[in-house]
């Protein structure tokens, strides 16, 4: 596998020129780094934040890293919130043989551990996990898309909603992980996550500082 810098360099150069005149300079190359990490077997998934992608942009993207590097990179775009995710299909398919699943836990208060939801094994039956496929996704409501967004981008903990009109994690206490990726003196951003302060007990990572 090539070096991350040479894949980020290349993958920049096909976001930028696919994406001018839709974003800035800087979003593109910010969006270009993540795919990167993707591709690097660094993160599992990555979340297209700020900027709507439809499914044919996903897969002109795709095809055209493709070209340089036949590696295990594919998207999934959600029909309904057009969602745009880019995944590592190998890291994905030894976390799913793995059985490797988040803490599936309930926003309603108090916060606690729960079943996992069956939206998530729906949803994930409609991903095709091989490299170069872009799967269109659709939710039944848009809240059925956290724990699988969860799962993708490598958080150890998902969020269920079981009734969207109940508060989100109203009054509860949170503790808050920010990671990143130190790579020649630049931090690049990995994933944010928070997790409530009940729940904390079942995980294993350190606490914050």
């Amino acid at each position: 596998m090539a070096p991350f810098g040479t894949i980020r360099t290349a993958v920049a150069a096909i976001v930028k020129r696919h994406l001018r005149g839709k974003c800035s300079v800087a979003s593109a190359g910010a969006m270009a780094t993540q795919i990167a990490l993707v591709l690097s077997r660094i993160r599992s998934g990555y979340l297209v934040d700020g900027l709507s992608l439809q499914k044919d942009d996903l897969q002109t993207i795709i095809r055209r890293i493709r070209d340089d590097y036949p590696l295990e990179i594919a998207a999934i775009w959600e029909t309904e919130t057009e969602q745009a995710f880019f995944i590592n299909t190998v890291l994905l398919n030894a976390k799913m043989k793995a059985g490797n699943f988040p803490l599936w836990v309930s926003v309603a208060t108090p916060s606690q551990l729960v079943p996992e939801p069956c939206s998530f094994r729906a949803l994930l039956s409609q991903i095709t996990l091989e490299p170069g496929c872009v799967s269109a996704v659709t939710a039944n409501k848009p809240t059925d898309m956290v724990p699988l967004a969860a799962w993708l981008l490598d958080y150890p903990v998902a969020y269920v909603v079981t009734d969207p009109s109940i508060p989100f994690l109203m009054n509860t206490a949170l503790e808050v992980y920010d990671c990143w990726l130190d790579w020649r003196d630049e931090c690049i951003p990995l994933l944010k996550f928070s997790v409530p302060q009940s729940c904390r007990g079942s995980l294993s990572f350190a606490s914050p500082p």
